[in-house]
């Protein structure tokens, strides 16, 4: 009995044990996932990714403004500008990419495990790694190239239609609000 007792102790122990060593599914933790983001230069890209949003965000500001003050001066222009800088600027110091950091790291403790975290460290420190991170931004940039070669004619296309739609639909309106307005009329 007593052995019995002994070896059902031990087995628990050791199930255990053996549970609390097996990290193949624990949860990362900050620190793995800070070392991965090392490892991805994720605050490299992340600025990056920051200064061409920026830059976009002004670009389009700026052909909004061309478009309303189309007669204006550059003078009479500045201080509109001034205010897309403000605006955009405000943005950065509203959420830094420090933040948009730690912003991702519990996303990415949701989906990656420590070992996963150790994986991709390890691959992307190897030299195929370095390279793929080295390489993919070109890949991205020319694939996008690609598929905007085949869809901006279809946007286009797209957008014309509803123009097509909305200006059918306006006309469809003024129809009917002249209708009503004779009825009234009418009855008046």
């Amino acid at each position: 009995m007593k052995s019995a007792v002994m070896l059902a102790m031990i087995l628990t122990v050791a199930t255990g044990w053996t549970q609390q060593s097996s990290p193949a599914d624990a949860p990362s933790s900050k620190e793995d996932i800070q070392r991965l983001f090392g490892a991805l230069h994720i605050r490299e890209r992340a600025e990056l990714i920051r200064e061409n949003s920026q830059n976009q965000a002004r670009k389009m500001a700026n052909e909004i403004v061309e478009k309303g003050l189309s007669e204006a001066s550059q003078a009479e222009r500045a201080p509109v500008q001034a205010m897309i800088d403000e605006m955009v600027d405000g943005v950065e110091k509203a959420y830094p990419v420090d933040a948009m950091l730690q912003d991702m790291i519990p996303i990415y403790q949701r989906h990656l495990t420590k070992d996963d975290c150790n994986e991709l460290i390890a691959f992307y420190s190897s030299p195929v790694g370095q390279k793929i991170l080295r390489e993919l931004p070109a890949i991205t940039s020319e694939s996008m190239q690609v598929s905007n070669a085949h869809l901006q004619p279809m946007y286009e296309a797209a957008i014309d239609r509803l123009k097509e739609n909305l200006k059918r639909m306006d006309e469809e309106n003024r129809k009917k609000n002249v209708g009503a307005k004779d009825k009234n009329a009418t009855k008046n």
